[in-house]
């Protein structure tokens, strides 16, 4: 299925959330700090980033700028709980497309996971079809003119 990215510094939530997404079909990434998971984004294709907010080395807000700069159609979920309010606007405004809570449940990740997975599909749809207009456009101009 999907290339899911988990950066999360706690070992038992990341491999928490490892253990989900890998039964609900996924090939899960794992990263325990920001370096890493900017150097899973930069190496690896991902199709979502799944992110703590507040990693070793780089916030989650940090890593959803850097995911956006890399490829503007990968998608950045954060793991936020109430008492991250002003990380979790701050991610949101670095392009994070939402939250999935902590403390969570499989069913919140996979279905969070899904509809980010859903939007990456479709984003990559849509760039592929603009290209392809491009072509057709570009054909379209080369050939003689008919009367």
């Amino acid at each position: 299925m999907a290339r899911i990215l988990v950066a999360e510094q706690d070992p038992e939530a990341r491999h928490f959330l490892r253990d989900v997404l890998e039964l609900g079909g996924h090939d899960v990434v794992e990263a325990q700090d920001g370096e890493r998971a900017l150097r899973a984004i930069g190496l690896r294709r991902v199709d979502v980033a799944v992110t703590e907010l507040r990693l070793p080395g780089e916030t989650g807000a940090g890593v959803v700028r850097a995911a956006a700069r890399f490829d503007a159609t990968l998608p950045c979920l954060v793991l936020g709980g109430f008492g991250d309010l002003a990380a979790i606007d701050e991610a949101m405004e670095a392009g994070a497309i939402g939250v999935i809570p902590k403390p969570t449940t499989a069913r919140q990740v996979l279905c969070c996971v899904a509809r980010a997975y859903e939007r990456r599909l479709l984003a990559r749809e849509a760039v592929h079809g603009r290209l392809l207009d491009g072509i057709v456009e570009a054909w379209r101009a080369s050939q003689p003119t008919r009367c």
